[in-house]
């Protein structure tokens, strides 16, 4: 086995580790039961039969961005285990790898603000 690709295998198993972590943490994060129930604003779509919310659907996007990015970093930690050491198939992967977390990061803060806001007493 040569040098870069026994330190691409460890970088891909620890993306996977971690990959996996994040997995079960949005698991437990976005579970639908514990969100708290907005507050009405009194708009006009607003009513006691319509159980989705506008902050709810932007939650459930956002959290279908983080498992999107998810699976990008599993797909590219899998390109570069399979790449056996081609620099071009590697510098793809690292690039998936690097928007993958930018998408992660960016996620996350979304959903930080959208939490802020929604914390936020409108009267």
């Amino acid at each position: 086995m040569s040098l870069n690709f026994s330190r691409s295998l460890k970088i891909t198993m620890l993306l996977g580790i971690l990959a996996t972590l994040a997995m079960l943490h949005t698991g437990a994060v976005f579970a639908a039961d514990s969100l708290p129930e907005p507050d009405k604003l009194g708009l006009p779509f607003e009513d006691a039969s319509i159980d989705t919310s506008i902050a709810k659907i932007i939650k459930q996007a956002i959290m279908l961005s983080g498992i999107l990015a998810i699976l990008a970093l599993t797909y590219a930690g899998i390109l570069m285990m399979l790449s056996y050491g081609d620099e071009s198939k590697v510098k793809s992967a690292k690039s998936i790898i690097q928007y993958a977390l930018i998408g992660v990061v960016l996620s996350g803060a979304a959903y930080a603000i959208i939490e802020a806001i929604n914390a936020l007493k409108i009267s």
